[in-house]
């Protein structure tokens, strides 16, 4: 059965308008901003992941990570093969499991999935665009 990604993300978009909690893996709280804009698919030659991007251009002040403080990212929720949430408690609406498209602080880039694309190119990684 073919999956139609359009449907899926406007699900994916209905259920984040539902979401009291987002947070980057278990615990640490994320209070940027969320525009989800795109489902995407990077693969390299061990592994292949799916994910919603939640918002693009987010500001370092938003992210766990250590980050100049100009650096921009694109902050993404890992999706399953059925590009569902892996991480979701629809039981009290936290979603769980966020993280960065690139996480790299030496790659600066515009923060956006069209920016990640030649931080993917170098890494001999394919970065597609599904919706």
């Amino acid at each position: 059965m073919e999956i139609n990604i359009e449907e899926k993300f406007q699900r994916l978009n209905n259920i984040i308008g539902t979401v009291s909690k987002f947070s980057f893996g278990l615990q640490t709280p994320y209070t940027g901003p969320v525009n989800p804009t795109s489902i995407v698919s990077f693969t390299s030659n061990v592994f292949s992941v799916n994910l919603l991007i939640l918002a693009e251009r987010v500001p370092a002040l938003y992210l766990p990570y250590s980050f100049d403080s100009n650096h921009l990212e694109a902050v993404t929720v890992y999706l399953d093969d059925s590009f569902d949430f892996q991480q979701y408690q629809p039981q009290i609406n936290e979603l769980l499991g966020l993280s960065v498209l690139v996480g790299d602080p030496e790659y600066s880039y515009d923060g956006t999935v069209q920016g990640a694309g030649e931080f993917f190119k170098n890494k001999g990684w394919s970065l597609r665009v599904l919706y």
